[in-house]
């Protein structure tokens, strides 16, 4: 009772033969706080006790799930009304919008560091070129975009965005994957992410409505489960890491020979600009704007270093979640009782969802949009 919000109670409004009775009950909820809605067995009479915490609830809204719920349905159409196939049709809502948004992220994220080496080299450029002054002009224009463009994309909030709506995506999708398991989802609860305590409320009671979830067999669940989760995870982080390494490789080559060309032109522009200064009494100046390119060659190389540190970091995780699935994935095929089937296949979906720790963090340190 006290996890509940609302007591639904169907009684006779006589008092309790028995301890614990229907009266306790009904007392006890209005003890707590909670609104009851009475159903009179004998005459069908309906009375709301404690309405003012009913109209507390009513209030209430689950900024998350409104949030969810409020994004794009991209074309998907529901074949039947069965709760399984609700959930489905939301799955595939939630992955086909977080996929639409991560190249959105990723590639806007990149914009800030082309500025900022366009700026850099605008800067090393106005020391040689006619018109210095221009360039340099340009180089500081360039430098002031590159650290408003984050602002005014908003790349913090579309990144929270991509965040909110994949983490419900995998959520849902774990659910799912424990479908036809007779046990009660009980992988991850809104203990550890409060945000999506609705939606797993949801597609719970979704699961508990499912009539036509019938209690599977065991090599069943087992054959279903290796092919749709494990194999379909082991291809998609067997990809994903040699698709990170390859990237990490080429922003690493990338980024070390500019790192070596910038140094180089930093130092001949600094030389060369010093004597000039000696020659023309031109003090100080040169060696400000070297400054300022140099400044900017550093901001680039960060952004760079970023990026790879981050495409390394997937290819170790990708791979370690690689391993692991294969492990699991033998011992699966040698258990023979729900019980220890169970305890692997928990294993597995807590280790697929456990960026979401991390996004969680992300998602928690960005107010909620009201609408």
């Amino acid at each position: 009772m006290q996890q509940s919000q609302l007591l639904i109670a169907l009684w006779d409004g006589e008092p309790s033969v028995a301890k614990d009775g229907t009266q306790e009950i009904v007392s006890f909820a209005g003890g707590i706080g909670r609104p009851v809605i009475w159903i009179h067995s004998k005459t069908g009479a309906i009375q709301i006790l404690n309405e003012p915490a009913l109209k507390r609830i009513q209030q209430t809204h689950d900024q998350e799930l409104n949030f969810l719920n409020g994004l794009s349905d991209m074309g998907e159409t529901l074949l039947t009304d069965s709760p399984a196939e609700l959930a489905r049709a939301w799955l595939q809502k939630l992955d086909k919008n977080a996929s639409r948004f991560a190249p959105q992220v990723r590639r806007l994220s990149s914009i800030p560091i082309m500025y900022t080496a366009a700026a850099a080299f605008s800067s090393g450029a106005g020391l040689q070129m006619p018109h210095s002054k221009v360039w340099l002009g340009i180089g500081t224009a360039l430098g002031i975009t590159a650290a408003a463009i984050p602002i005014v994309l908003r790349l913090s909030q579309r990144q929270t965005r991509w965040a909110r709506t994949r983490t419900a995506a995998e959520v849902c999708r774990s659910v799912l994957a424990l479908w036809d398991s007779p046990d009660e989802y009980q992988v991850i609860g809104p203990e550890i992410i409060p945000e999506l305590a609705g939606a797993l409320r949801s597609l719970k009671l979704l699961r508990a409505l499912d009539g036509s979830r019938s209690e599977m067999a065991l090599d069943e669940f087992k054959r279903r489960y290796r092919l749709e989760r494990i194999s379909q995870q082991l291809q998609y982080f067997s990809t994903h890491a040699v698709q990170s390494g390859s990237e990490a490789r080429n922003y690493r080559i990338a980024s070390c020979l500019c790192i070596g060309l910038a140094i180089l032109i930093s130092m001949w522009l600094f030389v060369d600009g010093k004597e000039l200064a000696i020659a023309h009494s031109f003090v100080g100046k040169r060696g400000l704007a070297v400054a300022v390119s140099a400044l900017f060659q550093l901001a680039t190389i960060s952004g760079a270093f970023l990026i790879v540190k981050d495409c390394k970091r997937r290819q170790w995780r990708y791979r370690e979640l690689h391993n692991c699935l294969k492990e699991w994935d033998s011992e699966l095929s040698a258990l023979r009782t729900w019980t220890t089937v169970m305890n692997v296949t928990c294993r597995v979906e807590r280790a697929l969802l456990v960026e979401l720790l991390e996004w969680r963090f992300l998602v928690r340190n960005v107010k909620l949009t009201r609408k």
